[in-house]
């Protein structure tokens, strides 16, 4: 319960002033994107309505037929390799949970 609360406690929202939020999101901007993926997390978890939106923008990805279309007027080999590369598309085991970590990410 400890290791909980500490962890709670150090979530970049608890406390959240403006210039705390413009300081988070320059030393993003500079590479430190934990502080900011945990503020978008927090933020997905406190508010349904980004927790909606995402969640359909999710299922709406997971929806599309996934493959590879050749170019048009492709030759021999274009073709080929729009068909391999559809094949290896559908040999990603769990292609739909790969893709919801893609998201989140």
């Amino acid at each position: 319960m400890t290791w909980l609360t500490n962890q709670w406690q150090e979530h970049p929202i608890v406390g959240m002033t403006p210039q705390q939020l413009h300081h988070l999101l320059t030393n993003s901007e500079l590479g430190n994107l934990q502080i900011q993926a945990d503020l978008f997390c927090d933020m997905k978890e406190r508010n349904g309505h980004i927790f909606s939106e995402m969640d359909k923008r999710k299922k709406d990805v997971n929806d599309l037929l996934w493959m590879a279309n050749p170019p048009k007027n492709a030759n021999e080999a274009e073709r080929r390799i729009a068909e391999e590369v559809t094949e290896w598309i559908d040999e990603i085991e769990d292609l739909e949970m790969f893709l919801f970590d893609c998201i989140n990410a």
